[in-house]
């Protein structure tokens, strides 16, 4: 497939992605707009032809890069239980002991479920947990608040 890339999408379903525009890719650390040409299913990839890239060689610039769309571009929330990942980014994470683990740094999906990326600093250290974003560890999200409650040890 000259001058195709292959698109992971996080949106739910995947293919939602192609409905979101303008976007926004990451190459080398500076976001640059680009626009889709022409796109494809196969199976159950995404396969997507920026504008201008041709050929193999051009799309290969693009690989592994990051899309990232305007937030006035994401369909409106409608209930205070769905949010996008970002919002989750900076939310204080307490456990039932009323423990702080600290802030979450980034989310990220393993395949099998989303994971909590959540840093600290303890006794002058950093530290780093992970946590599943499954409904038996994760109680409660408040974005009012500005917390995500979890049944997590603060020992894990």
């Amino acid at each position: 497939m000259q001058g195709f890339l292959r698109v992971n999408s996080f949106t739910h379903p995947p293919e939602n992605i192609l409905k979101l525009f303008p976007w926004q890719v990451q190459r080398k650390g500076a976001w640059q707009e680009l626009e889709v040409e022409s796109y494809k299913q196969h199976g159950d990839q995404i396969l997507v032809r920026l504008k201008g890239c041709l050929d193999r060689d051009q799309a290969a610039l693009w690989t592994n890069s990051l899309i990232a769309v305007p937030r006035s571009a994401l369909p409106p929330i409608k209930d205070d239980k769905t949010y996008y990942w970002s919002d989750l980014v900076g939310l204080e994470v307490i456990n039932q002991e009323n423990q702080n683990l600290g802030k979450v740094a980034e989310v990220f999906a393993t395949g099998a479920n989303d994971v909590l990326r959540v840093e600290s600093r303890e006794e002058g250290q950093r530290i780093e947990r992970l946590i599943p974003f499954i409904k038996s560890v994760i109680l409660s999200v408040s974005l009012k608040e500005g917390v995500i409650r979890v049944d997590w040890g603060k020992d894990f």
